[in-house]
């Protein structure tokens, strides 16, 4: 046996304490760069966020090593700017005291931790944000009073270190926790046309037109383009564009801000605050349609997906059917291109389930749309469009091939042994076949032209003995 290679045992084990120290470092030398130059004031401070996302999502909330971790990689990062002292210490215990509070709430609220985007699951996540801001502002506003970094009362540094916090998070994790739970998934490429790229174009616009507008009016521009995306683009894809639009939003208001010191006699820390928790108000209600939009195509699809199969023989239904013809009619191949269908009815049902019951009945309608799925090869459609009638389409078979294939069909359930309470149930069918030089431009239309055809050579092998193939 040749020996396996067997990696360190440590390397599992400390792996995630390390990532959660880096992404804390990297992410708190991001926020300590994007703060507004002589305020003091982060604009964004996505290190908090991130790291309580990531130990929720890594099952570490019950962990004391995580936060240690995540500790470490703040105190490294205010190491680099400021240097050793008090204050690194005070201000990101602050900064894990939200970690601490956020995580295990995130841990602990089911709804959350099963990442169902619902209303109930977004007011959790609103709740314990306010929580842990609360809790941030408890440790981080005495520090700060403490220290030479004191720049208000501290009514103004709780709300400050509160707002800062709170705009953060209501930014940050709607978007990380659909990242990290694997709710971000692009399954096909996005087409980019005018039509699903107006919502957008929209919202840059408004933020360029923001840019010569009071700070306030910011959000009563940029809301109704918001709202728009929120309605057009999935779920994942508005909590991106609401993080990055909240940002910009922020920034550009602070470059106004200082204009209404005079006018309000408030301190630019103040009113920064007082932008950050607007901010957050407003970008709720484009989070909450985004939600409700979610839920609605969802329940659309659960919807679609009942009427479109029948779950018995997990074939198509004549709605499906239908709904799956129209698809194949956008392509180009399929109206070009020659249409065959055949049409199976039971012989005897009536009587298989007077004999062995309705349970018997079920199970050789299964027992036939196994078989027919197995034998006709893709491109083909199969429904069920009655009570023990099918419908098969196919498509560029030659006359001659697509009876041959039609009869395989038939020889191959007369030929199969169904058994029911160990007994041998008898079952043959009857075929009708009609067929199509050319699909045209409406493939549905087309196929149900056929139906009667199909349908008449049907009661002739029926009438002529049935457990026979006619076109």
């Amino acid at each position: 046996m040749q020996p396996r290679f067997l990696p360190l045992k440590e390397s599992p084990r400390y792996t995630p304490y390390l990532f959660l120290f880096f992404v804390a470092f990297a992410l708190g030398l991001l926020g300590t760069h994007t703060r507004i130059s002589a305020l003091n004031l982060s604009v964004f401070w996505p290190a908090n966020a991130a790291a309580a996302a990531l130990i929720h999502r890594m099952n570490l909330a019950r962990r004391p090593t995580a936060y240690i971790a995540t500790y470490a990689g703040l105190i490294l990062q205010d190491y680099l700017h400021w240097g050793w002292g008090l204050p690194t210490f005070m201000f990101n215990a602050a900064n894990i005291a939200f970690v601490v509070v956020l995580a295990p709430w995130l841990s602990r609220v089911k709804l959350i931790r099963q990442g169902q985007n619902d209303f109930a699951a977004f007011l959790q996540l609103i709740l314990a944000c306010l929580v842990a801001s609360a809790a941030c502002a408890a440790v981080g506003g005495p520090s700060q009073q403490a220290t030479h970094f004191a720049y208000a009362q501290l009514g103004q540094a709780l709300f400050g270190w509160f707002t800062e916090q709170f705009y953060t998070s209501i930014l940050c994790l709607p978007f990380l926790l659909s990242l990290f739970g694997g709710a971000v998934r692009i399954e096909r490429p996005i087409i980019l046309t005018w039509r699903n790229m107006l919502p957008l174009l929209c919202l840059l616009i408004s933020i360029g037109l923001s840019l010569s507008i009071g700070p306030f009016l910011i959000l009563m521009l940029v809301l109704p383009a918001l709202t728009w995306c929120a309605i057009s683009y999935p779920l994942w894809l508005v909590q991106l564009i609401i993080l990055s639009t909240g940002c910009v939003q922020l920034i550009v208001a602070s470059a106004h801000v200082s204009s209404l010191v005079g006018l309000w006699g408030h301190s630019i820390p103040y009113l920064l605050s007082l932008l950050r928790l607007a901010i957050a108000a407003a970008i709720l209600s484009p989070l909450l349609i985004a939600i409700n939009m979610s839920t609605i195509r969802k329940l659309n699809f659960k919807l679609r997906q009942q009427a479109s199969y029948d779950f018995l023989t997990s074939t198509l239904s004549r709605f499906g059917l239908d709904d799956a013809l129209n698809k194949y009619t956008a392509q180009r191949e399929y109206r070009e291109t020659s249409i065959n269908m055949m049409l199976i009815d039971v012989d005897h049902f009536k009587k298989i389930n007077d004999s062995f019951g309705h349970a018997c009945g079920d199970q050789v309608l299964k027992h036939i749309a196994t078989i027919v799925h197995d034998t006709v090869p893709e491109p083909r459609l199969i429904s069920r469009i009655g009570g023990e009638e099918f419908m098969v389409v196919c498509f560029g078979y030659a006359p001659p091939v697509f009876y041959a294939l039609a009869d395989t069909v038939r020889l191959a359930i007369a030929d199969t042994p169904l058994m029911h309470e160990r007994r041998d149930v008898p079952v043959t069918i009857s075929i009708g076949i009609a067929h199509a030089e050319q699909t045209g431009i409406n493939l549905e239309k087309t196929v149900w032209s056929l139906f009667p055809h199909a349908d008449e050579n049907l009661y002739l092998a029926k009438r002529d003995g049935r457990n026979r193939t006619v076109q």
